[in-house]
């Protein structure tokens, strides 16, 4: 049982490339929880104090993003610490957190997403580049488990490759690569309580939603809903649903897409989605009258 004197755990920082985020992250979960009246918050950097988990928490609000907090291990230590925790359990973060085997389990579930090929840090890059070469020009690639488009790079011909290939294995051992639907409009669900958010269209000003266009105020403009009809909204709101319990995740999150040619495609579904000022997940909570001091606290409250 959670109440306004729970010891509150919130898992900020951590020791990925996203650490930045997460502690604008958890800074701003916990202050939400303290307007709500929550008055024993504690803001906890695992790689600071890695035996917090040592301490008696009621409960645990993860605001770690990147590995160490949306790949299952801190999931895992909670677990076994027999602490609730918000958001997915290890094994759907696990899943998750790896694109390929992702869409692995989209393409079993007939949810669309694109077509994608694999490499691996060892592999020589030409070939390599055969392989990628099965797929149609341009491409993306993408380190298989980052986020927030870390070490995303955008490859058109041959001439682009070596440079493209080393940089995106300069993040990762095995990086996923795609087609890249150069003015496809991506668009985002986000998930609260297993139910769906209102669908959001992103249109970054640059072209591509890469770090910079979603962490820097005015780089990308948002519609919430969406500028699409209602079957389009229903299709997409269905598959972010489905996508989402196929990997087994529970309670919050975000399911993203890319949509093209009346055609969408799934990409990832994010387990511990940002939670900043410029984040998807709070925008469309507002469209639906929850502001993020009560979304912190519907999330906190569905700890499993």
């Amino acid at each position: 049982m959670i109440d306004h004197n729970s010891k509150i755990a919130v898992l900020l920082g951590g020791a990925s490339k996203e650490r930045d985020i997460s502690l604008t992250t958890g800074k701003a979960v916990a202050n939400g929880l303290r307007e709500r009246g929550y008055t024993n918050v504690h803001e906890i950097d695992p790689s600071e104090m890695p035996l917090f988990w040592q301490q008696h928490w009621d409960v645990a609000f993860v605001a770690l993003h990147g590995a160490g907090g949306e790949d299952g291990e801190i999931q895992k230590v909670l677990e076994e610490a027999k602490i609730p925790y918000t958001g997915s359990r290890s094994d759907a973060s696990r899943l998750s957190m790896s694109k390929y085997k992702s869409k692995e389990v989209f393409e079993k579930n007939n949810i669309p997403t694109l077509s994608f090929v694999v490499t691996h840090a060892l592999q020589d890059e030409k070939l390599a580049f055969k392989k990628v070469s099965s797929l149609k020009f341009p491409v993306i690639g993408k380190p298989d488990v980052e986020g927030s488009s870390i070490g995303m790079e955008i490859v058109k011909d041959e001439n682009q490759w070596k440079d493209a290939f080393n940089k995106t294995h300069s993040f990762g051992e095995k990086v996923i690569w795609e087609p890249y639907l150069e003015g496809g409009v991506d668009l985002t669900v986000g998930i609260l309580n297993d139910k769906a958010l209102p669908v959001i269209e992103i249109r970054p000003k640059s072209g591509i939603y890469d770090y910079e266009s979603k962490y820097t105020q005015g780089k990308t403009d948002y519609y919430c809903p969406a500028r699409i009809d209602e079957k389009l909204t229903k299709k997409v709101q269905d598959y972010a649903i489905k996508a989402f319990h196929v990997l087994g995740c529970r309670s919050w999150g975000r399911v993203d897409f890319i949509w093209k040619d009346n055609q969408v495609h799934c990409l990832e579904v994010n387990t511990v989605p940002g939670m900043t000022p410029t984040s998807l997940v709070p925008k469309a909570a507002k469209q639906e009258s929850i502001d993020f001091a009560d979304l912190v606290e519907m999330i906190l409250l569905d700890a499993c």
